[in-house]
């Protein structure tokens, strides 16, 4: 289902594009569609990388309530891959809500300098959150500045990807 969504949002963007669950206190890279740049992420289907430092793992963590994030995060130690990773738990719950807000998560080189990555959650026939997708790249080719842009796009192919997997996005006041 979701190949055809990981692929457009790469043309659209033409940068690398990752979907991922959350397998325990893990993020697990389940598939990904590489960008035409010859610099690319460093990233491989199969590899496991922690949740509070990354757009992937934010993105999932925000369909959780605190309490679900902190029973994830005190099976992990919050290690600083670089001066911009989170430090404590506190810091990361506010991220989150500054997550939910907006719709999508942003790793501005938490886990990597000169890597910046932008993600949005999935959610099924449910309603509950059942992985991520993601845009990846050098933070030279997406900037700060050109991230709300990338945002959205993001959160509409993660919309997408969602309806196909039955979710049914709630009626506004405004729509009835």
């Amino acid at each position: 289902i979701c190949r055809p969504f990981l692929s457009r949002l790469m043309n659209d963007t033409k940068e690398t594009i990752h979907l991922a669950v959350l397998d325990d206190d893990q993020v697990l890279y389940l598939d990904k569609v590489e960008g035409p740049h010859a610099l690319r992420m460093p990233s491989r289907v199969g590899r496991y990388i922690p949740t509070y430092c990354t757009s992937l793992g934010k993105a999932m963590l925000s369909c959780l309530d605190d309490q679900e994030v902190k029973s994830i995060l005190r099976r992990q130690t919050l290690k600083p891959h670089t001066e911009n990773t989170v430090k404590n738990i506190n810091q990361l719950l506010a991220d989150l809500r500054s997550v939910r807000k907006r719709g999508y998560a942003v790793d501005n080189e938490e886990i990597e300098i000169g890597l910046r990555c932008v993600g949005a959650p999935l959610r099924d026939y449910t309603g509950g959150m059942v992985g991520a997708i993601s845009v990846a790249a050098p933070s030279a080719r997406l900037s700060e500045k050109n991230t709300p842009v990338i945002g959205r796009m993001v959160i509409a192919i993660a919309a997408e990807i969602s309806e196909q997997l039955g979710f049914e996005r709630p009626k506004t006041a405004q729509a009835q």
